[in-house]
């Protein structure tokens, strides 16, 4: 038996990762918008209403009356396909295929016959205040001969309606997505502050004092130049954000190798961009970059190592708040506390660089 290599050796576990913010990307956003459905559109000759009533005449016309939907609320979808149909689709003398007409009324007829006011039409007209249609009757797969009222209640499924016509409509689909209302153009757009965006990212908000934490599935700007960011999880409802500056940050699943002792580093931060948030958001910034980076040290098996990795993280801790001071407040010193803080914990040519005068 030939001796071969372990895979198990080289493979990376979930302790060789740590999770850390990704270096300039964090920001404020007042657009920020929660959602949980969008309306996606689809080419089609085919489309489901509610179910109108309809009546037969001995003339071969049909009027199918949907006037009942008016009457309902949070009924606009319906409303939407019934319009985009009759008024925007079709137009006089095309030909309507109609599908799922099966219909029974025993109790209001006592006729316990199943009927199937399936079949074809050509239609004439639409009344858009009513919602009403009338047409011509082609054929119809098995209609009563003892009445001629056909009540929308008791269809036993929707109407799907076809045509010879491809039309645009809208399907609606559950999502969990954040939304930046503002374009993509913006200075406050998530590609302006938060750089590029990789799927199975970690982006953290936090609203009210709470942080709220996803992992991203995907990020995409639609064709109005709006960005998404589509969630693995559920997004909270009734949340409004507009208005509100939301604190965001984007943080990345990194070996340990990696991290090494540059976890927290404003300095590149600024030079990305960060220079357009406020002196607070830095400083808070760095109370979360200080978090991350002693953890990232605790995970270390060297004792040694994690000794060397906390100091260098002190080090850089003070020098990142001098320079979110020097950033955002060009015209004050940097203070006293926080040159001796970088004099006891860094090199001596890091303090000179930072507050020798």
């Amino acid at each position: 038996m030939s001796l071969g290599h372990n895979p198990a050796k080289n493979k990376n576990t979930q302790s060789d990762f740590v999770v850390t913010q990704v270096t300039g990307a964090s920001a404020r956003f007042p657009s920020l918008q929660f959602i949980k459905t969008k309306k996606v559109p689809i080419n089609t000759t085919k489309i489901t209403t509610s179910n109108p009533t309809i009546l037969i005449t001995d003339n071969n016309d049909i009027l199918f009356d949907f006037s009942h939907v008016l009457t309902k609320e949070n009924n606009n979808g319906n409303i939407n396909n019934i319009k985009l149909l009759f008024k925007s689709t079709v137009k006089e003398n095309d030909t309507l295929t109609i599908e799922n007409g099966d219909y029974v009324n025993e109790m209001r007829t006592g006729d316990s016959n199943l009927y199937d006011v399936s079949g074809t039409v050509t239609f004439k007209s639409f009344d858009e205040n009513n919602l009403s249609v009338t047409a011509k009757i082609i054929s119809l797969n098995n209609i009563s001969e003892t009445y001629n009222v056909y009540d929308h209640r008791y269809f036993i499924d929707e109407l799907v309606w076809s045509t010879d016509n491809t039309f645009m409509a809208e399907r609606i689909e559950s999502v969990n997505e954040i939304v930046n209302l503002l374009p993509s153009s913006s200075n406050l757009s998530f590609s302006s502050s938060l750089g590029l965006i990789q799927n199975n990212d970690i982006i953290e908000l936090i609203i009210n004092s709470v942080t709220y934490s996803f992992k991203i599935k995907e990020f995409y700007i639609d064709d109005e130049n709006i960005e998404h960011i589509s969630l693995y999880e559920d997004v909270p409802e009734n949340l409004d954000l507009l208005g509100t500056p939301v604190f965001t940050r984007i943080l990345r699943k990194r070996s340990k190798l990696k991290v090494g002792l540059t976890t927290g580093n404003i300095s590149g931060l600024i030079s990305n961009g960060a220079n357009r948030l406020t002196h607070k958001d830095c400083v808070d910034a760095e109370k979360i970059n200080i978090k991350e980076c002693n953890n990232a040290c605790r995970s270390l098996s060297s004792r040694s190592g994690r000794k060397k990795c906390t100091e260098r993280c002190r080090c850089q801790n003070f020098k990142n708040l001098a320079l979110c001071h020097s950033t955002h407040k060009p015209n004050e010193k940097i203070s006293t506390q926080h040159c001796v803080q970088i004099f006891h914990n860094c090199k001596f040519s890091e303090w000179e660089t930072l507050c020798k005068d």
